[in-house]
């Protein structure tokens, strides 16, 4: 099984697998977390259709996503409360109750 930083990634279906590599509440897991939040923002061309959405104020794909990972969750027997929260989350930007702002990356919900 491959590594990286250190930590075993399993293969799912040609993507890597960010809670493996993250896993952890250490001084290096945080770092892992804030170094691939980091470097998907270095790319400002790549916004998702989701946020363009939000952008525009319209309604986004959300429950699509919702419940396929919650599908795949329970495939896999994995537990995804991230996923409840970010759902929340942009339920929250939709109805105007939150905005978009980069310390929603803070919120643990």
């Amino acid at each position: 099984m491959p590594t990286v930083w250190g930590s075993k990634v399993i293969h799912t279906g040609g993507r890597l697998d960010y809670y493996t590599l993250t896993k952890g509440d250490g001084v290096v897991s945080r770092l892992k977390r804030h170094m691939i939040i980091r470097l998907m923002g270095l790319n400002t061309g790549a916004e998702s259709s989701s946020f363009r959405s939000l952008g525009r104020g319209k309604p986004t794909e959300v429950d699509y996503y919702k419940r396929y990972n919650r599908k795949k969750g329970i495939e896999m027997g994995i537990d995804t409360p991230i996923n409840k929260s970010i759902v929340q989350m942009i339920k929250e930007i939709e109805s105007g109750k939150r905005k978009i702002e980069a310390r929603n990356f803070f919120d643990r919900g």
